[in-house]
């Protein structure tokens, strides 16, 4: 024997109509969705469940590589630190005596220089310093006395080793 269920229906106000609709069927269609649910959505979340804790994990060990890798650095960072500070004072040490060497090699370089020929030279530059010297002062004499407005005349007779040419396109006054 079927099932049915009556449902009403008032859509007209003059007479009540009843429609009689059969359960096994809806029935059937209920349970044929619970069982497709059970059968397809449970495996499926479980699988889902199953990777999302298989990314946690693989997360955490990535975590846990990243912090082991980040404290070996550190130390790496500190030992770094410590070899720097020596080999700067290594450097200090090797300049210190790069010019403690250089000091040695220049004072026996000018023991050296003691040669006679190079006295000689040293003399004959004296000289020209000196001689140099005196030209200068001789020029700034020379100077005042035209700026003076002394008489070119009285110039040429007070130094006679003085000789004056002249120059295409400059004017004599």
């Amino acid at each position: 024997m079927e099932e049915v269920e009556i449902i009403s229906r008032e859509d007209r106000d003059d007479e009540e109509t009843y429609e009689v609709v059969p359960i096994t069927p809806l029935r059937r269609l209920e349970e044929r969705l619970k069982r497709l649910e059970m059968s397809t959505v449970v495996p499926q979340l479980q699988t889902l469940i199953t990777q999302i804790i298989e990314l946690i994990k693989t997360n955490q060990r990535l975590v846990d590589d990243v912090m082991h890798a980040n404290s070996q650095l550190r130390n790496e960072l500190e030992r770094i630190a410590t070899k720097i500070d020596k080999l700067t004072s290594s450097l200090s040490d090797l300049l210190e005596m790069i010019k403690a060497a250089s000091q040695e090699e220049l004072e026996a370089l000018h023991a050296k220089i003691e040669i006679p020929e190079i006295k000689v030279l040293v003399e004959m530059q004296k000289e020209l310093i000196e001689n140099n010297k005196r030209v200068v002062e001789l020029l700034e004499r020379l100077d005042k006395k035209i700026r003076v407005g002394t008489p070119i005349s009285q110039i040429l007779a007070h130094y006679p080793q003085l000789k004056l040419r002249k120059y295409p396109g400059v004017k004599t006054q």
